[in-house]
């Protein structure tokens, strides 16, 4: 490694991120010939710098070649890539490209991805994975400490399996010495889960002697885990005296405290333990059609018996229940239908914007909801994004709507500037919806005869891998059938209905 990239690295180790930052920023800039292994070693110190869109920036080129196809990425540059995917929020993608790496030889990929997953209340998945990573004989002390508490929450939080977490956590803090910030977070989170525990089985006690570790441990400037610590002191408060008005009372003002700080994710937390502990049908309804996140919502289709009854869900911004209305997509409103077509840039970002009740998103999170089947770039994905929030806030302005699109640090949001619900149709529906317009697109132009990926891939102006893809999702959603096998695979189109 050249003495420049490793100063980089003390530099982003060391806490100064912006030096870091404009050191790598220069080296790109001056197009100095960099090898693969020092392109990696980049991306890893802009990543921790805080600056995954910069480390897909330094291995786009490798891992997301344009024109002629390159020598396939390594598995090294499949890992970067995937992890700044992921601190990113294009989940789905991060996912993908994390699998395509060997976990034999890079173990770290499954913790990674388990760190994706869990991002999405998805836990089941990486179960096994995580299972068979702890077993490794040779995992550093913190990497395997680390697996043994996401082996937990997947136990706890995945399958309310409590006394199989506890094991996990056991075996956390059974491990060799680990230096001493790093194992102090790792420390907490062993405390944090056990409190969770401790509450959801109702072991009282045990959870408030958990309690009294954990705030011993958490310093006065980690605020946010001081935060997320009284959602638990207060469901414990309401599982030793059943006072719910408190509950709300006290939820309500930590979903404040949330908001202020930008803890968007932390207040769905708040809502769900809130929903599920006074069983609030009309909350957890809210939280299903307020999150697109398949595996959080089987959860909340636990906790009411079934799926709720589909859309469309009226989601009020503001105002009272007699406020104007305005379907995301269709356009039908209060005051007449406006024209607001399906699969139109306008709609697509309207709808991304009104797939997620609490989350404030960002370029990778709306155009993942948005347009499905086109991977994230660092630099033309925000242009795109711009582009496309410059068309809806003219929609918005031109049809007098009183919405307007807030943006923050990167991350944008819907917020009424008078009395207004929004009709939203269930989230598989909103995550369909692109998909549905290729279909139809394709069908005109294709007619109902059987079609190969090439064929496909043409039409739609897109590579075979991004047809294929769309079509294998396609035949998921049954909205297609595959015929054949191997080089003879064609796929047929099925007749789609309005969802």
């Amino acid at each position: 490694m050249r003495p420049e990239i490793a100063e980089i690295r003390n530099l982003a180790e060391g806490g100064r991120e912006k030096t870091a930052v404009s050191r790598i920023t220069g080296l790109l800039a001056r197009r100095t010939r960099l090898t693969r292994s020092e392109l990696v070693e980049l991306a890893h110190c802009a990543r921790i710098a805080h600056r995954p869109d910069l480390s897909l920036r330094v291995l786009g080129r490798r891992v997301r070649p344009r024109g002629r196809a390159g020598s396939a990425p390594t598995d090294l540059e499949l890992l970067q890539y995937g992890m700044a995917l992921g601190e990113l929020g294009a989940i789905r993608e991060a996912i993908e490209t994390l699998a395509r790496v060997d976990a034999k030889k890079h173990p770290r990929a499954l913790l990674f991805r388990s760190l994706a997953e869990f991002r999405v209340w998805n836990w089941a998945p990486v179960l096994e994975p995580l299972r068979a990573l702890a077993a490794l004989p040779k995992l550093p002390a913190p990497d395997a400490m680390a697996v043994q508490i996401r082996l937990a929450a997947a136990w706890i939080h995945g399958f309310s399996r409590y006394e199989e977490g506890l094991k996990a956590l056991e075996a956390a803090e059974s491990l060799g010495a680990i230096p001493g910030t790093h194992r102090t977070f790792l420390y907490v989170d062993v405390h944090l889960l056990r409190v969770q525990v401790y509450v959801l089985s109702r072991r009282l006690a045990e959870a408030r002697a958990e309690l009294q570790h954990l705030q011993a441990l958490t310093s006065s400037d980690a605020p946010s885990l001081q935060r997320y610590t009284k959602l638990w002191q207060r469901l414990l408060e309401f599982t030793e005296s059943g006072d719910a008005a408190a509950l709300r009372r006290d939820l309500a003002a930590l979903k404040r405290t949330h908001a202020a700080a930008g803890e968007w994710h932390r207040e769905r937390t708040v809502d769900y333990y809130l929903a599920t502990s006074l069983g609030d049908t009309e909350l957890l309804r809210h939280l299903w059609f307020g999150t697109p996140w398949p595996a959080f919502r089987k959860r909340v289709e636990d906790a009411l018996g079934g799926a709720p009854p589909l859309g469309p869900y009226s989601w009020r911004l503001s105002g009272g229940s007699k406020s104007p209305w305005l379907d995301v997509t269709t356009g039908e409103s209060s005051w007449g239908p406006l024209p607001l077509k399906t699969g139109q840039t306008a709609q697509r970002m309207l709808a991304a914007l009104a797939q997620d009740f609490y989350r404030h998103s960002n370029a990778a999170e709306l155009l993942e909801c948005a347009y499905p089947g086109e991977y994230f770039h660092p630099t033309a994905s925000p242009l795109k994004l711009r582009q496309a929030m410059a068309r809806l806030r003219a929609w918005i302005r031109r049809y007098q709507v009183p919405l307007i699109v807030r943006e923050k640090a990167g991350r944008y949001h819907l917020e009424a500037t008078g009395a207004l619900t929004l009709r939203v149709g269930s989230p598989d529906d909103a995550a369909l919806g692109d998909l549905r317009v290729r279909l139809e697109d394709l069908r005109r132009l294709t007619g109902d005869a059987p079609l190969a990926v090439s064929q496909a891939a043409k039409e739609w102006k897109a590579t075979p891998r991004t047809a294929l893809r769309l079509l294998k999702r396609a035949v998921g959603a049954g909205l297609a059938e595959r015929l054949g096998r191997g080089p003879a695979t064609r796929y047929r189109l099925k007749p789609l209905r309005s969802p």
